[in-house]
């Protein structure tokens, strides 16, 4: 650690002493413009920690997924789990039960992205990535408390462009092909048209169960759009994207073998560590998938965004409809046995519409203002299968069918002004007011899998709740909330190459209610069904999550040639959700009292010469809960207590995490990178290297220790060679060149106590990748 923070001093002193350095050669760094502010400004002018990158700039890293990205933005991480991908930042995750949404929010021109699901294709055709961090509530929205990803797609062009790239992957056997195409089809409107395909053939994780490598996926997605200029003022753009994706298998591993189970899973061929086998499968009639892991769906999006601008100001309004669906099914268990299954059929819809004016200046004032609405509606249907003989009890198979359906309806005013206090001073204060509707069914049924039936005996009822955790039950939970976000920042521009800020702000993320939830073991003594049933309204669920943030920051630029941005900050929270899954069949769901965090981050970037940029980055963050005594349970912790489900062990405080840090969130995020372009004659030599390191981090909510992934240093490397015209390239991508072997998630095996399992990180991959211009 010390070798990697002299190191970091030294990148960053370096950038600083470029400043010093005459500028006559012309290597200046490009400006790196972002809408994060709901204008257009350049990366130093915004008061905020952000960090940018260009779509092209991604696509030629090889970039095409959020999961590349952990460890080259500060303080950010993507990690995939069974069911959705996790973003953390600055130490807040995201809900992973059904009906959760993420803390960290996903904005594609615009249109909100708030599941899981629906981030799977972001990197489409993108024009711009832009990471921000911290509580973005008043011009975001709801949903922001970590931090808001703002995409914007590559627009439609004015001349004809077009490209095309072809790779193939030798290790795991992935086939990539992605391009666009865009031109004009007269004075007044421009189209464009983008895909991207995928195909994994052997996966990283061999499962000897099915004889098979995983995950194996086919994924493709387009997307059709238009631009139309309406008339000199006023611009119309509009969107349409499809995607599908069915994936087989999933790269999990038993990484610890331990508890009573151990010998019998060790003896079917279970090893418990890293080492790229595994043996996950069931045979049972009830759901006979040929893989352990099958995903299947699609999403669909379709936007319209009008820009007009008027003697007032310039007004904007987008109107856009987003949806998916997918069949989800898996071995619960995780390995051999033929004990859990699990199956689910998962719809969302969602239509928004939001229209605002940036006001023409009013004296030294420049106001924005607009009103947000929302409708959403989920539906999840799930069922879990339970084959109690090969654990030695012989009763016939068990199922547990859950539904959950919710609609939401929301709403929102904000607004915001920026004043100019002196030539090189500003003020901006904004506030947004929400108000959100949630209404819910969730159900759940206890039935001979067999039959279909009920359980024949209350010995057979007992055993469905020890098993599959879960007391039958309708329940329809209501819920509205209002809420207020605000920001406010100060500006200081001494000089154009120097801007120094301090902000504030405040955001929450909606509470809501859990999917998961199978009840806790029916009523109490001396507890009528009335007050069992209003017990039950209140358990399932949970508050709005709060965060507040203060932050100081510099952008400063050297001459052109290089810049340093930084943020120091410091967040408190209140209400965390949090969702722990209980190493069972279900999920503890609520929050967590507070919890506060501060940290540092810098990212820089320097061309000394014109064949030569380089980039460093750096995060920092200490987080800490201030007040968890109720965290959710180890399978050990209620085994060892005798509790009947997770949720009893978790209100008997057993688990008590204050003072300790959140899951997946690394106390350093060191990142260097290297670009140097040489011209050879007609051609150029792309050699783009970087190392990313990742600190310790907690892969469970519970902060078991079998769960600690330790810390890892990987490096990629890019060596490409193509004209100077740059009509063509072929390059040589390498990713965790030196084959490290790590997880984001873990937790323990479902009913197989002190035994755990992790989602294994894609290891070394070498791909050969053609890229035409035309």
């Amino acid at each position: 650690m010390r070798l990697w923070l002299r190191t970091a001093s030294s990148a960053v002193l370096a950038t600083l002493c470029a400043g010093g350095v005459a500028s006559a050669q012309d290597n200046t760094l490009d400006q790196v413009i972002v809408t994060a502010t709901k204008s257009t400004a350049t990366l130093q002018e915004v008061p905020l920690s952000i960090t940018a990158v260009k779509g092209e700039t991604l696509q030629a890293q090889g970039v095409t997924r959020f999961q590349d990205l952990t460890g080259t933005i500060p303080n950010f991480t993507v990690s995939q789990s069974p069911i959705s991908d996790v973003i953390s930042m600055r130490g807040i995750n995201s809900d992973l039960q059904a009906a959760g949404e993420q803390a960290v929010a996903t904005f594609v021109d615009g249109v909100y992205r708030g599941r899981g699901v629906q981030s799977r294709f972001a990197f489409l055709d993108m024009g711009s990535l832009e990471v921000v961090r911290g509580p973005q509530g008043t011009l975001f929205g709801k949903n922001t408390v970590g931090g808001a990803l703002n995409i914007n797609s590559a627009r439609p062009s004015s001349v004809f462009d077009g490209s095309i790239s072809a790779g193939y992957e030798f290790e795991q056997g992935e086939t990539e092909v992605l391009g666009y195409i865009t031109g004009p089809i007269n004075d007044r409107l421009r189209v464009r048209g983008g895909f991207q395909y995928n195909q994994m053939k052997d996966g990283w994780v061999d499962n000897s169960y099915y004889d098979e490598a995983q995950p194996r996926y086919t994924n493709w997605a387009g997307r059709l759009s238009a631009e139309l200029d309406v008339s000199e003022d006023a611009k119309l753009y509009v969107r349409y994207d499809h995607s599908d994706f069915d994936t087989k298998g999933n790269p999990i591993e038993i990484i610890h073998l331990g508890g009573p189970l151990a010998p019998l899973l060790s003896s079917l061929g279970v090893e418990g560590n890293i080492d790229g086998k595994a043996r996950q499968g069931n045979s049972s009639a009830f759901l006979d998938l040929g893989s352990a892991f099958v995903m299947d769906g699609g999403t669909d999006e379709v936007m319209a965004r009008l820009d007009w601008r008027t003697p007032i100001g310039e007004w904007t309004t987008i109107g856009a409809y987003s949806g998916y669906d997918f069949l989800r099914a898996f071995d619960a268990d995780l390995g051999p046995l033929d004990v859990l299954q699990v199956k689910q059929d998962e719809k969302y819809e969602q239509y928004s519409l939001e229209s605002r004016i940036n006001f023409a200046s009013v004296g030294k004032v420049r106001p924005l203002a607009g009103v947000y609405l929302q409708k959403s509606q989920l539906d999840n249907d799930g069922w879990t299968y339970a084959n109690t003989v090969p654990l030695g009890v012989p009763f016939p198979p068990l199922s547990r069918f859950g539904r959950f359906q919710q609609e939401s309806k929301l709403w929102a005013i904000f607004g915001q002004a920026t004043i100019d206090l002196t030539d090189k001073l500003e003020a901006t204060g904004g506030i947004r007011y929400a108000s959100e509707k949630k209404d819910a069914l969730q159900e759940i049924t206890l039935t001979n899998a067999t039959t279909g039936g009920p359980l024949p005996a209350p010995v057979l009822a007992a055993l469905a709740n020890a098993v599959l955790e879960a007391t039958p039950h309708v329940l329809r939970p209501s819920m509205k909330e209002n809420d207020t976000s605000w920001s406010a920042n100060l500006r200081w521009k001494p000089t154009d190459e120097a801007s120094f800020y301090i902000s504030a702000a405040h955001s929450t993320l909606g509470g809501g209610f859990n999917a998961a939830y199978f009840g806790t073991g029916g009523a109490r003594p001396g507890e009528t069904a009335d007050q069992y049933q209003q017990r039950m309204l209140r358990e399932i669920a949970y508050l709005p999550e709060k965060a507040t943030s203060y932050e100081a920051g510099a952008k400063l630029r050297f001459g052109g040639r290089a810049e340093l941005n930084g943020a120091i900050f410091h967040v408190k929270y209140d209400d965390i959700q949090t969702s722990q899954f209980t190493g069972g069949t279900s999920y503890v769901v609520g929050n967590a009292a507070a919890a506060k965090a501060w940290g540092v981050e810098l990212d820089g970037r320097w061309r000394p010469v014109d064949e030569l940029t380089l980039t460093a980055a750096l995060g920092y963050i200490d987080f800490e809960y201030t007040d968890y005594k109720n965290a959710g349970c180890t399978v050990a912790q209620i085994a060892a207590g005798g509790y009947a489900n997770g949720a009893l062990c978790s209100a008997a405080g057993v688990n008590d995490l204050t003072g300790r840090t959140n899951q997946i969130t690394p106390e350093w995020t060191i990142s260097f990178g290297v670009r140097w372009v040489k011209p050879i004659g007609n051609y150029e030599l792309t050699v783009d290297g970087q190392a990313n390191y990742v600190d310790d981090f907690y892969g469970a909510q519970d902060l078991d220790p079998r769960t600690l992934q330790k810390a890892t240093t990987k490096v990629n490397l890019l060596v490409g060679v193509g004209p100077q015209d740059r009509d063509w390239a072929l390059d040589l991508v390498m990713r965790n060149l030196t084959n490290e072997h790590t997880f984001q998630t873990a937790n323990d095996v479902p009913l197989a106590t002190g035994s755990y399992f992790a989602t294994i990180e894609r290891p070394r991959s070498v791909a050969l990748r053609l890229r035409v211009n035309f």
